[in-house]
């Protein structure tokens, strides 16, 4: 697969991409409910307003509405009933297939192609005293639309693409997990199969596995708004609640 084919840092400004009956956005991340996000002082979830109740992850926001018709989509959910006035963290979600950065046709819509590619500035601190050295990096965070979505056609194609030519940092978001994880090797892909098994069959093992990397400091700061979503998913992990499939696979592998 070309690179040049499949991203650009420079896209067509006529180009208008529509969601469709597209959902995953609306459905995958969790949403922190505006307490919350108060309390953290996290500005990337503020001015507009937010959702009061939050959302879970890999759960349907409860403003989504309509029957698309397409047994592939979340539900058959086809649109946003209160669009008009989405959160800030939902109007300035990256999916870079709708910013036209990630090429090509409706294949590569994130419900079609089984990946969600979406780009993120991960705060840094280089001194943990001073606010005026917060230094930031962009990294490419991929989510998987279902299970295996990272392993089989046509997003391992995608994956080893962006691997091998992006000059940002890769993380995978694997189905079920509620972190993403700096992707190493292709090794890799293995023990995110395996905690998506997890996310589905023994959710309270996969809790203990992530409070384990957060104590080892392998992952992003508990203390952040994006730890914080952390921190209520694996409540959630911890009582028992198994991540169920919102999507279907477009293609037979």
């Amino acid at each position: 697969m070309n690179p040049k084919k499949l991203f650009t840092n420079r896209p067509d400004p006529s180009l208008k991409r529509e969601c469709g009956t597209c959902t995953v956005c609306c459905t995958l991340p969790r949403v922190v409910d505006a307490e919350t996000a108060e309390r953290s002082g996290g500005n990337l979830l503020s001015p507009l307003p937010l959702l009061p109740e939050g959302k879970a992850g890999y759960t349907p926001c409860r403003h989504l509405y309509g029957q698309s018709g397409d047994k592939s989509g979340c539900a058959g959910y086809s649109g946003c009933s209160r669009y008009s006035e989405r959160p800030r963290v939902c109007d300035e979600f990256m999916c870079l297939w709708k910013f036209g950065l990630l090429l090509g046709d409706e294949r590569r819509r994130p419900d079609h192609l089984g990946l969600m590619l979406t780009l993120d500035e991960l705060p840094t601190m280089e001194s943990e005293e001073r606010e005026e050295d917060r230094v930031s990096s962009l990294v490419i965070d991929v989510w998987e639309v279902w299970e295996g979505a990272c392993r089989d056609h046509p997003g391992r194609g995608v994956l080893d693409v962006l691997i091998g030519y992006s000059p940002h940092p890769v993380t995978i978001r694997y189905y079920g997990v509620p972190c993403s994880l700096q992707f190493k090797h292709p090794s890799d892909l293995l023990t995110g199969a395996e905690l998506s098994r997890l996310a589905r069959e023994d959710p309270r093992q996969l809790a203990r596995w992530v409070r384990a990397k957060i104590a080892r400091q392998e992952l992003h700061n508990p203390e952040s708004v994006y730890g914080i979503k952390i921190m209520e998913d694996l409540d959630r992990l911890e009582r028992g609640e198994c991540v169920k499939a919102t999507f279907k696979p477009r293609y037979k592998t």
